[in-house]
């Protein structure tokens, strides 16, 4: 069987598994062969077609806005209002969709899970209260950024 790499994604598309079976005969002269062992073995082999392009992830909120407590204490999570929605996503296949959260120039805050592959549910948590304190400041702004990783093997 040949066919080209394009007819292949046309017809099985891209993360579906496909099976390949191979066959393999013994050849052997006819008078020398014993008619009680098998001279011929099957094998299946699963075959998924993976994406080459990397797509970069994608939020499910463009923005987030949750709150806390001033008197909070450390490892409290963020309370997400209800039109944030703290999801990150990547259609890459296998590796490719592999992730990282970060929070950009911030000690107050850390989200766990940081790290994901595909899909990712993730909070913010407290770090160091000490930030908090709404004489000083109402609202804090954060700057949350998502990492795509390169995983070479």
């Amino acid at each position: 069987m040949r066919t080209s790499i394009e007819n292949l994604r046309e017809e099985v598309g891209f993360d579906k598994p496909f099976m390949l079976f191979i066959q393999a005969s013994e050849m052997v002269e006819e008078e020398i062969v014993d008619p009680d062992i098998p001279r011929t073995s099957v094998a299946q082999v699963a075959f998924i077609l993976v994406a080459l392009e990397n797509k970069a992830p994608v939020f499910a909120s463009q923005e987030l806005h949750g709150f806390i407590e001033e008197n909070s204490a450390i490892m409290t999570n963020v309370r997400w209002k209800s039109n944030s929605i703290p999801s990150v996503s990547d259609p890459d296949s296998g590796i490719n969709g592999t992730f990282s959260l970060f929070l950009d120039n911030n000690k107050m805050f850390m989200i766990q899970p940081n790290r994901g592959t595909n899909e990712l549910m993730f909070t913010i948590l407290l770090k160091n209260p000490d930030g908090l304190d709404y004489e000083a400041s109402e609202s804090k702004e954060i700057n949350l950024k998502v990492k795509v990783l390169i995983c070479f093997f």
